[in-house]
C-alpha cells in the first residue's frame, strides 16, 4: 500500500490516526494540532473533503455538501441477469438532472478479493433540493443511515433507466458526501485561508466524487508545483487553470 511504501522513505514522517483539530500560521511554516500537541510543517495540504468547513470557514460562499445515496445488488444465481451483470462494463448514463453509473461485480487485482455485488450511485447533486446543504449547515459524520424517503426516490430514479432492477435482490445501501463547486464545474486548488495561512497552506476541495478516482494524478501534480515554487524542483511544471 502507499502507506507501507512511504513508511520505508527516510524523507517521510507518518502520523496515522492523528485528526487534526486546529491550523495555526503564526510566525514561520504552520501547526497542526491533533489535540494533544502541534506539528510543524513548511506547508499544509488540506484535504479535508465534506469536513473541509471545520478547518476552512472562508470557502463557505464557495462551496456545498451533497448527500449521495448509493445502493449493492444481488442477481439471483445462475440467471442469465447475473451472467448479463458479470459481463457489462462500468456504465455511466449521464442523461437527464441525475446521472447514474454501475460497477458490475469484479475481483480486485492486487487482493483477489472478489465483490459479487452490482453497485448502483446516483451522481445527484441538483435534481433534489433536500440533498444539498451549504457546508456548514450538516455533519457529515452524522445521520449517515439511508432513510426510507431517499431509499425510495433512489429506486424510482434506478427504474427508469434499469428496469431490471427489480429482478435483483437490494444486499445494503449506503450514504456518502461529495463536496462540490457552486458552479458544479470547477475544482478548487486554491489558498484562501487569511493571513500568514495564504503562502503556507494549499487547500484542496470541490472535486465531487472524481477526487477518489485522480487522487493520485492530482497529489502528484500539486506536490511537484509546491516543490517548484519553494526552489527544491527545478523542472518547470506546467501548470492547469
Amino acid at each position: 500500500s502507499l502507506r507501507d511504501t512511504l513508511a520505508h522513505d527516510s524523507l517521510v514522517e507518518l502520523h496515522t490516526r492523528s485528526r487534526v483539530v486546529d491550523i495555526d500560521c503564526g510566525g514561520h511554516g504552520v501547526r497542526l494540532s491533533d489535540g494533544r500537541a502541534y506539528h510543524h510543517f513548511d506547508h499544509v495540504v488540506l484535504c479535508a473533503g465534506p469536513w473541509i468547513d471545520a478547518l476552512a470557514p472562508s470557502l463557505r460562499a464557495q462551496l456545498f455538501l451533497a448527500r449521495q445515496v448509493l445502493a449493492y445488488f444481488q442477481a439471483p444465481s445462475h440467471s442469465s441477469l447475473e451472467r448479463s451483470i458479470r459481463q457489462s462494463p462500468v456504465v455511466l448514463d449521464i442523461q437527464g438532472n441525475c446521472p447514474v453509473y454501475m460497477v458490475p461485480p469484479t475481483t480486485n487485482p492486487g487482493t483477489g478479493k472478489h465483490v459479487s455485488e452490482l453497485k448502483i450511485g446516483l451522481h445527484d447533486t441538483r435534481e433534489r433540493g433536500g440533498a444539498v446543504f451549504p457546508i456548514d449547515a450538516v455533519n457529515p459524520s452524522h445521520n449517515r443511515d439511508v432513510t426510507a424517503a431517499e431509499l425510495e426516490w433512489f429506486l424510482d430514479v434506478v427504474r427508469r433507466r434499469v428496469p431490471a432492477i427489480d429482478h435483483c435482490f437490494l444486499t445494503r445501501s449506503i450514504t456518502c458526501f461529495y463536496t462540490v463547486s457552486r458552479d458544479d464545474e470547477r475544482f478548487l486548488c486554491e489558498r484562501p485561508l487569511s493571513g500568514a495561512c495564504a503562502s503556507s497552506c494549499t487547500v484542496l476541495t470541490g472535486f465531487s466524487g472524481h477526487g477518489f478516482k485522480f487522487a493520485p494524478a492530482i497529489g502528484l501534480r500539486v506536490a511537484e508545483t509546491l516543490l517548484y515554487e519553494s526552489g527544491r524542483l527545478h523542472s518547470p511544471i506546467v501548470r492547469s487553470s
